[in-house]
């Protein structure tokens, strides 16, 4: 009787031999290579510095991923959320700037890092008639700015930002009252123009807000 058992052990042992003796170079069973983090570090700089942004983030990213513990890990960090800013991809941009802060509270370059996600807010500003929330969002981060680091050379920049901030935040507010002047809701017109006198004192919208107050308030008075 044939012994199959034995037949097929004598096959995987020639299998196994094979298989060693084969060249060790074979490409077969070569896996590539994968890049260092000084390799990853400097192509990523390289294209960083020629304004290839999404090329600089793959190599970036990749340098973080797979070297988590290297030395350049935080700086690369902060560099892809410059690389988003430049690619004017705020959104991204803020999510990094803001991952940043929380994760190196203790950092030299957190001064930096609150400035740069005011302006990632401040450059998603959109006009009077839309919802502020990105010009509340950036003037909440000038004044924080500016509280911490009084005597910063971005002081004067960051002051210019902060009051333009007010003014699309006050107009706004200004917008939404004639919207109810306009359909004679004097209650809630009232209210916007109000909160115009009393928030943003400092703003252009002054003048404006004192006269529709007073409009609001005579309308008023004649429904008593």
């Amino acid at each position: 009787m044939v012994n199959f058992s034995y037949i097929k052990k004598a096959s995987f042992i020639a299998v196994l031999l094979f298989i060693s003796s084969l060249p060790s170079c074979c490409c077969f069973f070569k896996t590539p290579e994968e890049p260092s983090a000084t390799e990853l570090y400097t192509e990523g700089q390289k294209a960083f510095e020629k304004k290839k942004y999404n090329d600089a983030i793959k190599k970036f990213e990749k340098l973080i991923n797979w070297y988590p513990f290297d030395s350049r890990a935080t700086e690369v960090e902060l560099k892809i959320a410059d690389a988003h800013f430049f690619l004017e991809d705020y959104k991204l941009a803020v999510f990094e700037y803001e991952e940043y802060e929380k994760m190196h509270p203790a950092s030299e370059h957190i001064p930096y890092v609150i400035f740069k996600t005011g302006l990632a807010y401040y450059n998603q500003i959109r006009p009077i008639d839309r919802n502020p929330e990105h010009a509340k969002k950036a003037l909440a981060l000038f004044v924080k700015y500016l509280k911490l680091y009084p005597n910063s050379k971005e002081k004067e920049s960051v002051n210019k930002k902060k009051k333009e901030c007010l003014e699309k935040i006050a107009g706004h507010e200004m917008y939404v009252g004639k919207f109810y002047l306009k359909n004679k809701k004097y209650k809630a017109a009232l209210g916007r123009f109000e909160e115009v006198l009393i928030q943003y004192p400092d703003t252009s919208y002054q003048e404006d807000a004192k006269t529709k107050t007073q409009e609001c308030k005579n309308f008023l008075s004649k429904k008593e």
